[in-house]
């Protein structure tokens, strides 16, 4: 299922560039000209309009990315930098949004290292800190705020955004998913 929506999304991306003008196999534009007796290779430079345009597909992309970043951002972020980095000096001039890439990557970054770190593992004893809880774990909205509890990891979704299930040991009826900064030994 990870891998249908890794693909998905890689398709979607390369879509959405395609839709914008920008070729994620080739950014620059080449023309071929023919002539009945030779043959010569011509390149185009981008007029303004069209930096502008592949500035926007590119600065519309970072704009996609989630804030605050999850590890589901990662495929979304890595897109942008690749959108980012296939652009022209020129082109690069154009875009709006470069401090808010780079603040999703150092961002995410962190998240990654801080996840990496505080993995737990099911059946792991735990202290819930206390706040939002989730039906699944990659809902939008919480379905409930929870107090402080001791709990026990049910089930582990290191991908998704809210990466433990957790069912309370105590009294405080925590049942569902919760994100990794509210969690700790």
């Amino acid at each position: 299922m990870k891998k249908h929506i890794i693909f998905l999304s890689v398709i979607t991306i390369f879509l959405a560039l395609l839709l914008y003008g920008l070729s994620p196999l080739n950014s620059k534009i080449n023309l071929v000209k023919t002539d009945t007796n030779k043959q010569s290779q011509a390149t185009q430079q981008p007029d303004s309009s069209q930096n502008d345009n592949e500035a926007k597909a590119v600065d519309d992309l970072i704009s996609a990315i989630n804030n605050p970043v999850s590890l589901n951002d990662k495929t979304s972020i890595e897109a942008a930098r690749k959108a980012y980095d296939d652009l022209t000096d020129e082109q690069k001039a154009f875009i709006e949004k470069l401090p808010d890439l780079e603040k999703a990557e150092l961002d995410f970054s962190k998240l990654e290292q801080d996840t990496n770190a505080t993995y737990f593992n099911i059946g792991d004893i735990v202290d819930f800190k206390g706040g939002k809880v989730y039906v699944s774990p990659t809902a939008s909205k919480s379905s409930a705020t929870r107090p402080a509890s001791k709990c026990t990891i049910t089930l582990v979704s290191k991908t998704s955004e809210h990466i433990y299930h957790l069912v309370s040991l105590d009294s405080k009826e925590v049942y569902g998913w919760v994100n990794a900064e509210d969690v700790e030994k």
